[in-house]
């Protein structure tokens, strides 16, 4: 049996300002552009590991984010891989107990104002043994 968690929230918006908290995948008016600094928004969401997982198949899913040309994901800062149309997934081993999670879009031009800044994001826990 697969689990899902949606990690929804909080997020922040990483700005020369500081940081601006949002839900996803809801969106946060940008009504300065220089948010977008350079073509790119970095957001990121601290995650605790599932509790009662061990023996269970643990993915990062990662959906495209709209409007952007290319998005990478970032766990404790390292690069996963990068995506412009498809949904990434990714094999967690040796998950840590505290993660920080980051996706860093570009953009060609800066998104609408009331575009999500990120896609759906969820860990899917596969509670089948594994087979060794």
């Amino acid at each position: 049996m697969t689990h899902t968690i949606r990690l929804q929230g909080p997020w922040e918006l990483l700005t020369a300002r500081g940081p601006m908290r949002f839900q996803a995948p809801g969106s946060l008016e940008l009504t300065d552009h220089s948010d977008v600094a350079g073509g790119e928004i970095r957001c990121r969401r601290r995650f605790h590991r599932p509790t009662g997982i061990a023996g269970s198949t643990v993915h990062l899913v990662v959906a495209p984010t709209p409007h952007s040309s290319n998005t990478e994901v970032f766990l404790d800062n390292c690069s996963l891989g990068s995506t412009s149309s498809s949904e990434l997934r990714f094999e967690l081993n040796d998950l840590k107990q505290a993660s920080m999670l980051e996706l860093k879009s570009r953009y060609d031009s800066p998104p609408p104002p009331d575009a999500p800044l990120i896609g759906e994001v969820r860990l899917e826990i596969d509670d089948r043994q594994r087979d060794c």
